[in-house]
């Protein structure tokens, strides 16, 4: 097996040398998942070329392929904030680190899918985040520094970005109810919940292929424990939640500000690798 992707990577590469793409992308088609991800790796200075638009069809055809062992059925849809190399690379690193969960090489594949803009795989990270953290004293602070830097990760995905930091911050705001000591951090923490339930929800008709390919298929009650398939009831849930810790005010308050937001949103680059929110 080694040896055939060598001898294969060589041919690509070769190909790609010579501007023949047409060539390099039959070969390609005929890997394993596995290998059209390593070979990115192992020959960086090659990534810029598979992304021309000559190789459209083949990321195409690489989208359409990928399968649900739980729905056959189930395709992934193309994404327009998300080329589909960018796609099924972070998708196909995503389910290696997944596969590899008990080896050294879980985080290393998790920085790479997340490199390439994969949702799944940031979900995969702030959850464990949650759970592993959820008994330390400084588990508010140090969970709402994790969540800072996805703004524009979030922006990117549009409702299930935006629904990933709602599920984040309500930890946080839930971690410090009834603390005295921590009522500002409270406020805060369920104001960030009502921004983002806001953006997922004026997102939510932008957001239909990232809605069907983050919840494979099953719509937005595959977002939350609760099986709220509707972010206006997400909305008035958290209202309930927060009670007099986020008066009216300043929930009208916070709605115009993310209206404001995601009418005019900052031109920046998105992202955040592994590393960062992991300090």
């Amino acid at each position: 097996m080694l040896f055939f992707k060598n001898k294969q990577f060589k041919a690509v590469v070769g190909h790609l040398e010579k501007g023949e793409h047409k060539e390099a992308a039959a070969l390609m088609l005929k890997w394993q998942s596995a290998y059209v991800a390593i070979f990115q790796q192992q020959f960086p200075e090659h990534k810029q070329t598979l992304r021309h638009a000559d190789f459209d069809e083949f990321w195409q055809t690489r989208r359409e392929g990928l399968r649900l062992s739980t729905s056959p059925s189930f395709r992934f849809q193309r994404q327009p904030s998300l080329n589909d190399a960018d796609f099924v690379t972070g998708y196909i690193y995503y389910l290696m680190a997944l596969k590899n969960k008990d080896s050294n090489r879980y985080e290393e594949y998790l920085a790479l899918a997340i490199n390439h803009g994969s949702l799944h795989a940031v979900q995969t990270v702030i959850h464990s985040l949650i759970m592993a953290n959820n008994k330390q004293s400084d588990y508010a602070t140090n969970l709402s520094n994790q969540l800072l830097p996805l703004d524009k990760f979030a922006e990117r995905y549009g409702t299930p970005g935006y629904l990933l930091l709602a599920n984040g911050y309500l930890h946080v705001a839930i971690s410090t109810v009834d603390k005295p000591e921590a009522a500002a951090q409270n406020s805060a923490a369920f104001s960030y919940v009502w921004k983002n339930l806001q953006l997922a929800h004026l997102a939510e008709e932008d957001s239909t292929a990232a809605i069907h390919n983050t919840y494979f298929g099953k719509g937005l009650e595959a977002s939350n424990s609760f099986k709220i398939g509707s972010v206006n009831k997400m909305l008035e849930q958290c209202r309930q939640l927060a009670g007099d810790a986020f008066p009216l005010a300043m929930q009208n308050y916070v709605k115009n500000q993310a209206v404001r937001e995601y009418q005019a949103p900052e031109d920046d680059a998105y992202g955040q690798t592994i590393s960062e929110y992991n300090g």
